[in-house]
């Protein structure tokens, strides 16, 4: 079986005619078996408007500009998605050109795969946080797997395209904006409130849900935004550097170390009403169970 890992230091050699320009989408990690080349064919975000941030999902097909207002603020916005081909040198997804609107995740989305026996076909669902994706060639058979560890947004310092969309609709920018305003989750960077929420502030991470894609902080958080219930999240973003990773409890993040939870937390030198340390050597001296019962005496056994 053919395998093939893309890591983001290897060299482009594949001629490209995709502009460099605007937010580039740089998969990180790819792993291809039995895959020549593929191309986005439908990209699923998740975004928000620029003004209200208002968050919303979005699909787009390659090449076509999507125009729209915001259902909040009526703000207008556009966006347009130019694809690259991946395979072996190559790990952009493509480039995004916009106007008033963040970039904020990506979700399941379609792609055309290139077999190694030169037969394309349509891969729908295709997950690109980690999660292996399987499928069989329908002409050759052999399986096929696709791994995406993770898409990173790097803003291209050229100017995009300003005439996507009616410019009197399009309230002026102001005049400086940092990076992070016009991106969503950045590897590196920590998450809003470190990934806190308003009903679980000690945990520092948000959860994938498999049910539909997005992270929230909880399941709370995702069925008050949501018009399903929950699924059990089998995926964490840690929230001090925003590296997702499997779920764990019991491990700190795989990349800076910090622990994201408190039952993820070493057991500290007090009780903590039988769950903590008992190690009387550890114990606080002002702790009130460290001297307890030293001096009970037993009865004799007659």
């Amino acid at each position: 079986m053919k395998k093939m890992r893309v890591n983001n230091e290897s060299n482009s050699s594949f001629a490209t005619q995709t502009a460099h320009r605007g937010t580039q989408l740089l998969c990180s990690n790819v792993i291809l078996e039995n895959i020549g080349v593929m191309e986005c064919s439908q990209l699923y975000l998740e975004i928000a408007c620029e003004r209200c941030k208002k968050h919303d999902d979005l699909c787009l097909n390659t090449n076509q500009p999507h125009t729209s207002l915001c259902s909040q603020c009526s703000l207008a916005y556009s966006i347009l998605f130019r694809p690259d081909m991946i395979h072996m040198q190559s790990q952009v997804l493509g480039y995004i050109d916009k106007e008033s609107v963040i970039i904020y995740d990506t979700q399941p989305s379609n792609f055309l795969i290139t077999c190694d026996c030169s037969f394309q076909f349509n891969f729908k669902g295709v997950n690109m946080t980690g999660i292996p994706n399987n499928i069989n060639c329908l002409q050759c058979h052999k399986p096929i797997k696709l791994v995406i560890e993770s898409i990173q947004f790097l803003r291209i310092l050229s100017k995009a395209p300003s005439n996507l969309i009616d410019k009197e609709k399009i309230e002026k920018k102001k005049a400086k904006k940092k990076a992070q305003q016009n991106l969503g989750l950045q590897r590196g960077q920590s998450l809003p409130h470190k990934g806190a929420c308003k009903h679980y502030k000690k945990s520092k991470r948000w959860l994938r849900f498999p049910c539909c894609g997005k992270a929230f902080a909880c399941n709370i958080c995702h069925d008050e935004q949501s018009d399903h219930e929950s699924l059990w999240a089998k995926r964490m973003i840690c929230g001090y550097c925003s590296v997702e990773q499997p779920f764990t409890d019991s491990k700190g993040c795989v990349n800076c170390g910090q622990f994201l939870s408190t039952s993820s937390v070493a057991s500290s030198s007090h009780w903590e009403g039988g769950a903590g340390c008992r190690d009387r050597s550890k114990m606080n001296k002002k702790d009130n169970k460290k001297y307890r019962g030293l001096n009970k005496t037993t009865p004799k056994q007659i």
